[in-house]
């Protein structure tokens, strides 16, 4: 794989959602029931977010489907140019260390999952 990403016109989705985002997991599963897309870039939190399709196609094809509470808009001109510059920049700080991404000791993890499955409670019916 190559590191550089080419800019390719028309294939940057800007997304609005009024109400914020509240599971990111949630909104790529949202997503990936309409179309397999390249990239996702959201936070808990934003009221935008930005899809990266793998064509201008799909991008046309994304932005004709409705998603309720989701305003979609097809990134053009300066708009576009200046969230590719983004990804150029997002890219090389995570490439340089900059950007620390946080990770969960396996522990903690299975802890947090035998907490859980002890929190459950199965009730059979007679």
């Amino acid at each position: 794989k190559s590191s550089a990403l080419e800019f390719v016109p028309g294939i940057i989705i800007k997304v609005l959602v009024p109400e914020g985002i509240n599971d990111v997991k949630e909104v790529k599963k949202k997503l990936r029931e309409e179309e397999e897309v390249s990239y996702v870039d959201a936070k808990i939190g934003d009221v935008q977010f930005h899809i990266r399709c793998k064509s201008a196609e799909q991008a046309t094809r994304l932005q004709g489907k409705t998603f309720p509470g989701w305003t979609l808009d097809l990134l053009k001109e300066t708009e576009e140019s200046d969230y590719w510059k983004k990804i150029a920049k997002d890219m090389e700080e995570k490439k340089s260390g900059k950007v620390v991404l946080p990770k969960t000791k396996k522990k903690k993890r299975l802890m947090n999952t035998l907490e859980n499955v002890q929190n459950t409670r199965i009730v059979f019916d007679d």
